[in-house]
C-alpha cells in the first residue's frame, strides 16, 4: 500500500516534460536533459517527440511503424516498437 503511494508520488505529469523545438532541440524531463546518447536508435527520438506531438492524436503502434519504419520488414519492425516501449519506459523510471 505504502509502495503504491510512494509510485504515484513520483510520477510525472505532461507539465513535467519540456520539448525545445527551435534551435538546438532538447527534451526535458522532471527538470533533466534527456541526453543524446540516451536514443539507441536516431529514429527513437522523432518517435518520441512525434508522440509529444500528437496528445490528442490516437497513435497506436500500426502508424508509428507506418511513419518511422514503412521500408522494414514487419517482424524487423515489431521488434524495434517493442525496444522503443522499453526505451521510453526506461526513461520514465526515477
Amino acid at each position: 500500500e505504502e509502495q503504491k503511494e510512494s509510485a504515484a508520488a513520483k510520477a510525472l505529469s505532461i507539465s513535467d516534460i519540456t520539448l525545445k523545438i527551435f534551435g538546438r532541440q532538447e527534451i526535458i524531463i522532471g527538470g533533466n536533459t534527456v541526453d543524446e546518447s540516451f536514443w539507441t536508435k536516431k529514429k527513437w527520438r522523432s518517435m518520441f517527440i512525434f508522440l509529444l506531438l500528437s496528445p490528442d492524436a490516437e497513435v497506436n503502434k500500426d502508424r508509428l511503424l507506418e511513419n518511422f519504419y514503412r521500408e522494414t520488414s514487419s517482424e524487423s519492425s515489431g521488434n524495434l516498437f517493442h525496444q522503443f516501449v522499453s526505451k521510453i519506459r526506461n526513461l520514465f523510471k526515477t
